[in-house]
């Protein structure tokens, strides 16, 4: 059974890695295999450096992918959210369909507030915007899955929810809104 939350992105990133792995690997011995061939001339001496230069490279893209892809993983981003401000936290409850959210409650008191959220058909999202439209906080939601996330709003306005993954035709029509006062 799969935890609620987290692991699918663990198996996201395990997949886009995982490729660029064995591709590495598998030119790693294609290089040490070539360079032991025996009547080495000229030529295969430029086509040796050829493949380190281009071994070299594909490890380069590979470690870039992999290190500009830490600040997604789920257990460090549970590590860097936002610290609970004292009191107990609200808690919201979320349903996300095709096209549009169920929220409730839609009002919020300023502090930290718990979304708990699923999706209800496939795969969408709660992005968070404030008030002055910078994104707040998002989280992706699957079907079958729960998700949560704290927040803590430190400013009273209306916050716009939006869907950041496309779920069909009604995607940009898909928004809500929080009221915190």
């Amino acid at each position: 059974m799969m935890p609620e939350t987290g692991l699918g992105a663990v198996l996201l990133f395990g997949y886009l890695t995982a490729p660029f792995l064995v591709i590495f690997l598998l030119l790693v011995f294609l290089s040490f295999r070539r360079g032991r061939a025996e009547g080495l001339g000229t030529h295969t001496e430029v086509m040796r450096a050829v493949e380190v230069a281009w071994l070299i490279g594909v490890g380069v893209v590979w470690l870039a992918i992999n290190l500009v892809s830490i600040p997604w993983i789920p257990w460090l981003q549970m590590l860097t959210q936002q610290p609970a401000a004292a009191g107990e936290a609200q808690v919201v409850n979320v349903e996300a369909y095709m096209w549009g959210y169920k929220i409730t409650p839609i009002e919020v008191r300023a502090g930290p507030v718990k979304f708990v959220a699923r999706a209800l058909d496939t795969i969408h999202s709660l992005g968070i915007y404030t008030p002055d439209g910078r994104l707040l906080a998002t989280v992706m939601l699957m079907p079958g899955m729960r998700e949560e996330i704290t927040v803590v709003f430190d400013k009273t306005g209306e916050y716009v929810v939006r869907c950041l993954e496309y779920c069909g035709d009604g995607h940009g029509y898909m928004f809500s809104k929080i009221v915190v006062r």
